[in-house]
């Protein structure tokens, strides 16, 4: 049997609408016995256990996860509110599928490594391709997340995630099965006689002269250059940001999301974004991810022309990655800083991804406020790492 993929959607204003509208029409699409899998895509005001629970009655899936999400991507259109769902049968792909709950009791790696373990333990083939995740932004120190899911699924693997909401307001919970989770992480893992292949770009540029980290703890940046760290954006910005225990930490983030901190890869040649969530009153920065003493940073920033073009790398180098396979759907995590830099023109990016890789590939996904992939080339061995302003594209088939 082929591998059969739909996508139904709704945004209509009533949420059990909005939802059943959603499942007839995948019902509809699909017409298969059996959905092997549905990937759940909402808004915050559709996020309702009771419409949950009507997908479980009227698709029956046999798997479901997913996530609530500030946007949604499908095919050609962003959509900032409605209910999407994705839904996948074949006999070739085989799922494994694993959540945990209360993420923030235990340390991140180790919930990380019990994902990556379980989800694979479930894994029905012996062949693992790629892996897909979900984390609550609960999960603070997402170095220590990447690094537990290379621990439990091996550093040369395919991994993608993203995180779906604002960390400080940890709005977005995970879909699993006909649940909400709101302090969670959850993962599929897909093997059998399928491909998987992923590409991850961000197009922003270093922006001044070069910094030094003098002292860190974990995701904690304390000093750049022997300074307190938010010197960084005091420096550019001495109108939006005063003295460090008076900061605005509402500007703040609006100015972290547009200027993240880059950090030089191990390749010497690129740099990795990073988000700077929070400033404490000694100027300290909290960020996603960690940088160590020692690091080489930058401020970053984008704009059109070269985000736009790092889509087209990433299209590029994911049909590289599959030999010109065409693959039989894409699934796209892209940061929310990505989206107000295009604003109206941010469906153009969709048409890159389609120009390249094929017209009727689906292209499916969400906004998230950070992702985990492996930056640039991943051909020979995955770097796997947190990251913001990126662009994520996963491949299945």
């Amino acid at each position: 049997m082929p591998t059969y993929i739909s996508i139904g959607f709704s945004q209509a204003f009533n949420p059990e609408q909005a939802f059943n509208e959603a499942a007839v029409s995948l019902k509809h699409q699909l017409n298969q016995p059996v959905i092997d899998l549905v990937i759940a895509l909402i808004t915050p005001s559709y996020a309702r256990t009771e419409g949950l629970q009507l997908l479980r009655r009227i698709l029956n899936p046999v798997r479901m996860i997913g996530s609530v999400t500030p946007a949604i991507i499908i095919n050609e259109r962003i959509e900032s509110k409605g209910v999407a769902l994705l839904g996948l049968t074949s006999s070739d792909i085989r799922f494994g599928m694993a959540a945990v709950d209360r993420v923030s009791l235990t340390s991140p790696r180790e919930t990380a490594f019990r994902v990556a373990h379980y989800a694979e333990s479930n894994l029905s083939v012996n062949q693992r391709y790629g892996s897909l995740f979900f984390l609550n932004s609960c999960s603070k120190n997402n170095s220590q997340i990447s690094l537990g899911l290379q621990d439990g699924l091996g550093h040369s693997f395919v991994i993608s995630g993203g995180i779906p909401c604002d960390q400080k307001l940890c709005d977005a919970p995970i879909i699993y099965n006909d649940k909400i989770l709101t302090d969670s992480f959850a993962g599929l893992v897909w093997g059998g006689e399928t491909r998987a292949a992923i590409a991850a770009r961000h197009g922003w540029k270093v922006l001044g002269k070069p910094r030094m980290v003098t002292k860190a703890e974990n995701n904690l940046i304390r000093t750049i250059d022997h300074q307190p760290a938010i010197t960084i954006y005091q420096n550019y910005f001495k109108n939006d940001l005063s003295d460090p225990g008076s900061v605005n930490h509402l500007r703040l983030k609006e100015l972290t999301n547009l200027y993240p901190i880059g950090v030089r890869t191990s390749d010497g040649k690129t740099f990795a974004p990073h988000h700077v969530v929070d400033a404490l009153a000694d100027g300290a920065l909290v960020c996603q991810g960690e940088i160590p003493a020692g690091s080489c940073v930058h401020l970053m920033i984008g704009d059109k022309k070269t985000c736009r073009n790092a889509v087209r790398l990433a299209a590029t180098e994911l049909r590289d990655h599959l030999y010109n396979h065409t693959p039989q759907l894409v699934f796209v995590m892209e940061s929310v800083s990505r989206r107000k830099l295009f604003g109206r023109e941010r469906s153009t990016q969709t048409d890159i991804i389609k120009e390249i890789l094929g017209l009727t590939v689906p292209v499916f996904g969400m906004y998230t406020y950070g992702e985990i992939a492996p930056l640039g080339q991943t051909k020979e061995l995955p770097d796997t790492q947190p990251q913001s302003t990126s662009i994520v594209l996963t491949a299945i088939g």
